[in-house]
């Protein structure tokens, strides 16, 4: 399969060798200093190459967006329509920043919204699948499993059952190593 993985930091740069180590393609992208992915990109060789924000949505057959809450509009504008039709799993929290960059949960929104609610919003012709939000980045190593006597799970939340599918395929590996059921 194809992933294009929008803004490849702690959880994107965690699926991207879980993903590659699978035998998908990827396209990886940084919002900012894309100098930061020359380790990964290194790393997984042939199976990943580094995109513009808008060559990545249009790379993936399945786009994650793993972006900072505060660009969410930025990168929605760069990409445009590269995702309509696109299967997007959507990793965000809602996080504010101070002016001290001091970050928190922005409790106002989370009482009316989601950021998934938020980005089909903002992406009508995409087909956004929740996923990853509730791990924290270092539980998708696989490594981090290897001797536990069982795999964790990955909750994720669609209202379109085909999305949660092709979901379910592409995380087969990160940490468990198996695709949860359908559902």
């Amino acid at each position: 399969m194809k992933i294009g993985i929008l803004n490849t930091g702690n959880i994107g740069a965690r699926l991207a060798r879980a993903w590659a180590a699978a035998g998908h393609d990827l396209v990886l992208a940084k919002d900012g200093e894309d100098r930061k992915l020359e380790p990964i990109l290194a790393e997984l060789g042939d199976k990943a190459r580094l995109g513009s924000i808008r060559e990545a949505a249009e790379f993936g057959e399945v786009v994650l967006f793993s972006v900072y809450w505060p660009r969410v509009s930025a990168i929605v504008d760069a990409v445009g329509d590269a995702l309509d039709g696109k299967v997007v799993i959507e990793t965000m929290n809602p996080l504010g920043v101070t002016p001290e960059f001091k970050h928190f949960h922005d409790v106002d929104f989370m009482r009316d919204s989601s950021t998934a609610e938020d980005l089909q919003k903002r992406l009508p012709k995409a087909r956004v699948v929740k996923a990853f939000s509730t791990l924290a980045a270092p539980v998708l190593e696989a490594a981090a499993w290897e001797t536990a006597p069982s795999r964790p799970g990955v909750p994720y939340a669609t209202d379109d059952a085909a999305p949660g599918r092709s979901r379910a395929s592409s995380s087969r590996t990160p940490a468990s190593g198996r695709s949860p059921p359908a559902r």
